[in-house]
């Protein structure tokens, strides 16, 4: 009797600590199982730029002929932005045979070479044209005449730094962030 009486016991201490085992063990997964998850999302600011224009190429150049070209610049990104173009001939003989550009008065130009937009380009907005046409000198004899591209070149800044009202750019103000 006395060793079915040690049976149970051992059987019944053995069951306890399966049983334990077991609700510990269930315990201790939920813990490492169970998260909670926080999800931010982040918007980061872009400065994306390009450049638009409309743009009819010429068949022949001629002597005094306006050949329409009108570049300007779109903000892409999702901030606003300070902008600058250059543009330059790929033929210094050719730039000879033309009119310098009129720039709109919305661009201002300054020593380096760049033109500089004077408002804020705000996202998804573009800018006033650069120009709007290359004139061909009407005293060029027509045998010097020869193909040329014009090429456009634009840069953009953030405003981080910046200083003024977003709505009051100085003249001179959007220089000095570059």
């Amino acid at each position: 009797m006395k060793r079915r009486k040690v049976w149970y016991l051992k059987r019944a201490a053995a069951l306890s600590l399966l049983a334990s085992a077991l609700v510990l063990t269930g315990k201790t997964s939920a813990y490492l199982i169970s998260r909670q998850e926080a999800v931010n999302r982040f918007l980061l600011p872009e400065d994306v730029i390009e450049i638009e224009e409309s743009f009819t190429e010429p068949e022949k150049l001629t002597p005094g002929q306006k050949i329409m070209k009108s570049p300007a610049v779109k903000n892409k990104g999702n901030i606003p932005v300070f902008v600058r173009m250059r543009a330059e001939f790929s033929d210094s003989a050719m730039e000879s045979c033309c009119e310098p550009v009129t720039v709109s008065e919305e661009w201002s130009q300054g020593a380096d070479g760049y033109y500089y937009y004077k408002k804020i380009l705000q996202a998804g907005e573009y800018t006033e044209p650069l120009f709007d046409q290359i004139v061909i000198r009407n005293d060029v004899p027509e045998d010097l005449l020869d193909s040329f591209d014009l090429i456009v070149y634009s840069e953009s800044k953030d405003l981080f730094g910046y200083e003024g009202a977003v709505e009051d750019v100085s003249e001179d103000g959007f220089r000095k962030q570059w």
